[in-house]
């Protein structure tokens, strides 16, 4: 399947505003069994071939009326129940900002997980289970919304062709 990821139903590359959903794009992400065997890229923070690409970068997007000033700061914040400032405070926040202020539901969580016990992120309402189905199409949806409402950041996503994206720092990483 070749990486047409974003296509504009009228055929432009039009993002809208950043304060709402941009409409009318079809994001098709490949699975692990359709991505290319050929070149892989690594994306990482840092990178200006694909910084852009990484949940530490500054892409802001609103999801369902929420706004997030990066992915990471998403992926976060839902660690915590709706009700709360934390939540708010942790959706301005970009990089490893973003990733510290998730440090403490992180260690609850891993002891929770190493113990058998449930965890959960929280949104629209729900609890849902972690690291879940649900919870991976709910990261998903936030990287489409970062890619639709961020065209600079879409740009380089498709410049990556049929390239293998993957995500190394050399740390082990949770």
């Amino acid at each position: 399947m070749s990486k047409s990821y974003f296509t504009d139903v009228n055929g432009g590359h039009n993002a809208g505003d950043r304060t709402t959903p941009a409409s009318g794009y079809d994001i098709s992400l490949p699975t692990l069994q359709e991505e290319s065997l050929g070149e892989r890229i690594n994306v990482i923070s840092g990178s200006p071939k694909t910084g852009l690409l990484s949940n530490f970068a500054s892409t802001p997007f609103y999801l369902e009326g929420r706004f997030f000033n990066s992915v990471e700061a998403f992926i976060q914040a839902i660690k915590y129940p709706e009700a709360g400032s934390i939540r708010d405070e942790i959706s301005a926040l970009v990089g490893a900002e973003a990733r510290r202020a998730g440090r403490d539901a992180n260690n609850r969580n891993f002891v929770r997980l190493d113990a058998g016990e449930p965890v959960f992120v929280y949104w629209g309402g729900e609890q849902i289970p972690y690291r879940s189905t649900r919870h991976s199409e709910l990261i998903e949806s936030a990287l489409r919304a970062k890619f639709v409402q961020n065209p600079e950041a879409a740009d380089q996503l498709m410049a990556t062709g049929d390239a293998a994206l993957y995500h190394d720092t050399g740390r082990t990483e949770n």
